[in-house]
């Protein structure tokens, strides 16, 4: 651990900040840790202007995404809204790149980010463990939002190739909005294996996300709650289409 700008005591004499022009250095068992900036009400985290970069050996917990990884950015807060700028995310052979924006000047928190990446790789063996029955476990498995269905979405994603699975998927672009009712996704759109696929897509969300005497929302009862409209087109040649999707035929 090392620090500098400031000593160790002279920050402490005033806890509450501002604290200016700090560089902390971390590291420890496979993992590294800098970051530089200054914060003006260090108690209560706010004041921000912190830019970090965090690498590591491996991400063991990263479900379903493992190898080396890295995350750098900068942090800025301003009066109601806090911005994660030049988000550079690599882990394994996936990498993201973009920026995320916390509004909190309205009734409702608002998230606001545009997401971009080459490619993301997962380990399809680590999704389901074996066939059908692992699948099912896929589908029915509680989802832990956290507070995140507590907030105003307001997204948009592309992936040039998603690898690692049993099909190729490559030019993926999402737009998703989501309120206290309702999370749409439109469009959604992907080349899978040679097919074209737009979707469009309304899901509960927030206050909805709350399914009675049940243990909560899965994948499985969102779809069953969704409203899903899709168009695909076949490459030429071709007139029809088979596969699998978490062991299910489509």
């Amino acid at each position: 651990l090392k620090l500098s700008g400031e000593t160790l005591a002279a920050l402490l004499e005033r806890p509450a900040g501002p604290w200016h022009d700090l560089v902390f250095e971390a590291w420890g068992d496979g993992f590294h840790l800098g970051a530089a900036g200054s914060a003006e009400r260090p108690l209560e985290a706010e004041g921000l202007d912190v830019s970090y970069a965090l690498s590591g050996a491996d991400l063991h917990d990263l479900w379903p995404i493992s190898g080396a990884y890295s995350f750098s950015g900068r942090v800025i807060d301003h009066p109601g809204r806090r911005i994660f700028d030049n988000l550079q995310i690599r882990a394994g052979k996936s990498d993201v790149r973009g920026r995320v924006v916390i509004h909190s000047d309205g009734q409702r928190q608002r998230l606001e980010a545009r997401l971009a990446a080459d490619q993301i790789h997962v380990d399809e063996t680590r999704l389901a463990d074996d066939g059908e029955t692992s699948a099912a476990a896929v589908l029915d498995r509680p989802l832990d939002l956290g507070g995140l269905s507590n907030l105003d979405l307001d997204l948009e994603l592309r992936v040039r190739h998603f690898a690692g699975l049993m099909v190729p998927v490559q030019d993926i672009s999402f737009n998703a909005q989501a309120t206290t009712q309702a999370l749409t996704l439109a469009p959604l759109q992907m080349i899978v294996d040679g097919v074209h696929l737009e979707a469009r897509a309304l899901l509960p969300w927030g206050e909805r996300l709350a399914f009675p005497n049940q243990d909560g929302a899965s994948i499985r009862r969102l779809l069953q709650q969704a409203d899903i409209a899709l168009k695909a087109r076949l490459p030429a040649g071709k007139s029809g289409y088979h596969t699998k999707v978490l062991g299910h035929p489509v």
